[in-house]
């Protein structure tokens, strides 16, 4: 199976400090990858790295011709001057497309909801199915279980695994914790 994306010998520095050194992976369709390290261990950076926001110091970054990758962020802020509904926020999806997702994320219910007033688990939620039903081959998740209730990460875990089946794609995750990863 060929790779979606391949780091090879990836090193990156910033201010005279190495951040990442010796990098090397790759990650195909049907693949799930995460990436496990405590706070500060540069997770951010590599993912940086391969969204192409960066380059490295180092090393190669090879992607397939078209790949379409999806992000979603630790945490996302909406701005309090701009009004806007879940319902809007996705207003690029057709409609068909969301109900199974939204209904399986437990926010089809919030859609006329400003994201100003949404729980942040509801908000990564809402993240998460926005970058989903833009049909990725790769979604790049930035610690997804920040703010999602802990009786909800399961099926959280769970939803995105069914999607990526689904859909054949690749997801990779960054985590500072192994037990919430390995649940």
């Amino acid at each position: 199976m060929s790779a979606l994306i391949t780091l090879s010998d990836i090193a990156f520095s910033a201010n005279g400090r190495d951040i990442l050194h010796d990098i090397n992976f790759s990650i195909s369709r049907d693949q799930i990858l995460t990436i496990v390290g405590p706070n500060g261990a540069g997770k951010s950076t590599l993912l940086s790295l391969i969204l192409g926001h960066n380059r490295p110091s180092r090393g190669t970054i090879s992607r397939i011709k078209g790949l379409k990758t999806s992000f979603v962020p630790q945490k996302f802020h909406p701005p309090a001057d701009l009004p806007i509904t879940a319902r809007r926020f996705l207003r690029d999806i057709p409609q068909a497309a969301k109900s199974l997702w939204l209904t399986r994320l437990n926010i089809a219910h919030l859609l006329d909801t400003p994201l100003q007033t949404l729980s942040g688990g509801e908000t990564q939620r809402l993240l998460l199915a926005r970058a989903m039903l833009r049909c990725p081959d790769l979604i790049v998740l930035d610690e997804p279980a920040a703010g999602i209730d802990p009786v909800a990460l399961g099926d959280y875990y769970q939803t995105i695994r069914d999607w990526q089946r689904s859909e054949r794609a690749a997801v990779l995750m960054v985590s500072h914790d192994l037990h919430l990863v390995m649940a």
